[in-house]
């Protein structure tokens, strides 16, 4: 009778490697988004200037709006972020329990 270590098992399980993919493909979208905005910036500086000077409301024009946007798009990218991540360790946390169990 062989005993098998409840780590390696845990490791190899389909649902850990599931849930840990869910979570790598998560973090690799959200990464994307939020590089994509954020090099947005120079790139619309360099290559459209005169696009970004066009004025929005009074005295701010599009530059500053995108930029201003960028702090609100932030904040919905870190609190979605947070319960995807809080739901997928939820999951883990059971897989985890299951292989190991609780001590």
């Amino acid at each position: 009778m062989s005993i098998q270590d409840p780590h390696a098992t845990l490791l190899n399980s389909d649902e850990f490697k599931r849930i840990t993919a869910k979570k790598h493909r998560v973090s690799v979208i959200l990464f994307c988004i939020t590089m994509a905005m954020f090099l947005a910036i120079p790139l619309l500086s360099h290559f459209a200037p005169e696009f970004q000077k066009r004025s929005l409301v009074g005295s701010m024009n599009i530059g500053l709006g995108f930029i201003l946007f960028q702090y609100a798009a932030g904040s919905v990218i870190a609190i979605i972020y947070t319960l995807k991540f809080r739901k997928l360790d939820r999951q883990l946390e059971a897989v985890v329990r299951h292989h190991i169990g609780s001590k």
